[in-house]
């Protein structure tokens, strides 16, 4: 009581006055004072120049089907999204629309204008990309609510890129699958999506929908494809119709292995089954469902033709086709194996005296030096002779377009395992130096330029649908 603040609190007795201490009226002032002196900012317009990236996948299983969706801001910040589809599964390429219709309603109720989309499913970026007819009445729907999507977007980039890339969303879609989650967590996580409308189209039903396209001609591109002047079957159809027609004689031999019923041409095969007769786009369709679709195994080409022959199709070039399409599958491509053959030949070195490395020279050995200069160079004609024989020679010329091993060799990637490729790229050759060495620049956006020997490389060979893009 000795103190200030007990002589006060003795004085104070008489009025019945209680002293209380300051405690925490500081901080509290400060924000008061900020709060009634805060200056209103007018919002600025901020301008979007980097746009937002979309990745995508879907999956599907026995009870129902997932999809798993990745936006990445301008700034770099990912937002993933998984999600259930009510009702019964269905086919794996319409829960990769499902996904991409999901993530482009996501960004735009975010208000994005400007994405990058990018999907592992070749068919459908090739779709949207109008590069392949959308045939399959399954698609059809999605198909046309895709593109009404895309058109409110201002900057639109399409892209396909190889499953290692698209990585994220794939794991996404197998969370929202179940996979190795208890059905306890599963429900916490993902958030249940109704599936997006399918009924039958007509140019009408388009309309009352509205869904964009509302003429015959806009409607064209979702019609099966029609034949052309240019396709294998309009003359052996024009035969079978009338073969009262003024055609070749071989023409004429052709036909009589074919039947055409309902409208659809079909082949007859020695054992007397009838193949449904397929054209240019039904069968890019057909290789890309057989080789790398759903249950596909990436089987090489003869094996692709037998497949294709089991679900009775048939066209007249298909183990040509099959091939071309096995050999450019961008995966069976990072996948393939390392070539550990020499990529050049052995060229020996032999010197015209022992010692001359050293500057050194044996006097009175002319007869011996000679002799054993002989037996050294047949020594070494021999080895290169058989290091020759397993030389798997590979050049390459300035602008070929080329894969890169990945190095150091044999190193896998933590979260594929041995699913890890093998090879990156492409890359294009810049520059061809002596002893087999390059320079070459990746197509990539890092744009990397190096040097490396080119037993580290070998040839990118295109897609079977760039080749016919490149032709025509």
């Amino acid at each position: 009581m000795h103190s200030r603040f007990g002589k006060w609190a003795l004085a104070l007795t008489e009025y019945s006055l209680a002293f209380m201490p300051l405690k925490a009226m500081k901080g509290q002032v400060v924000s008061d004072f900020i709060v009634d002196h805060a200056e209103v900012e007018t919002p600025q317009l901020l301008v979007e120049l980097k746009p937002r990236r979309l990745f995508f996948d879907g999956s599907t299983h026995k009870e129902s089907s997932r999809v798993g969706v990745l936006l990445i801001s301008p700034d770099g910040i990912p937002t993933k999204l998984k999600y259930r589809i009510e009702g019964p599964s269905f086919s794996n390429n319409e829960a990769e629309y499902e996904a991409l219709i999901a993530g482009l309603e996501a960004l735009l109720e975010l208000g994005v204008t400007r994405v990058e989309i990018k999907g592992d499913l070749e068919l459908v970026i090739k779709q949207l990309m109008k590069e392949y007819k959308c045939i399959k009445e399954n698609l059809i729907m999605y198909f046309v609510i895709a593109n009404r999507l895309l058109k409110k977007f201002k900057y639109i980039d399409i892209k396909h890129v190889p499953g290692i890339k698209n990585q994220e969303a794939n794991d996404l879609a197998h969370i929202a699958s179940g996979y190795k989650i208890s059905k306890e967590k599963l429900e916490e996580l993902v958030e249940v999506r109704g599936k997006a409308k399918a009924t039958r189209l007509s140019p009408s039903d388009l309309e009352r929908n509205c869904l964009g396209y509302d003429n015959e001609e806009e409607f064209e591109v979702l019609a099966i494809d029609a034949l052309t002047n240019t396709d294998w079957r309009v003359p052996i159809i024009e035969y079978l119709k009338n073969p009262s027609l003024n055609m070749d004689r071989k023409t004429k031999y052709r036909a009589l292995s074919y039947v055409f019923m309902g409208n659809k041409l079909f082949k007859k095969m020695p054992e007397g089954t009838l193949f449904k007769c397929l054209g240019e786009n039904e069968a890019y369709l057909a290789l890309s469902n057989v080789h790398s679709g759903t249950c596909g195994a990436h089987q090489v080409g003869h094996i692709m033709k037998w497949l294709i022959f089991r679900y009775g199709m048939y066209w007249p070039i298909m183990l040509k086709d099959c091939i071309e399409f096995a050999k450019g599958c961008q995966e069976c491509q990072i996948h393939a194996g390392i070539q550990h053959a020499p990529a050049s030949e052995l060229h020996a070195i032999i010197k015209p005296w022992p010692f001359r490395g050293w500057d050194l020279d044996l006097i009175e050995l002319d007869e011996e030096r000679l002799r054993a200069l002989e037996v050294l160079k047949r020594q070494k004609e021999i080895v290169a002779r058989a290091y020759n024989q397993k030389v798997k020679g590979k050049t390459f010329t300035s602008n070929d377009l080329v894969w890169k091993v990945i190095l150091p060799m044999d190193k896998k990637n933590k979260a594929l395992g041995k699913r890890s490729p093998y090879w990156e790229g492409p890359f294009r050759v810049l520059k061809a130096f002596s002893n087999n060495a390059y320079e070459i620049e990746e197509l990539a956006e890092d744009r990397r330029i190096l040097k490396v020997n080119g037993k580290c490389l070998k040839i990118y060979k295109p897609f079977m649908h760039e080749v016919k893009i490149a032709k025509t």
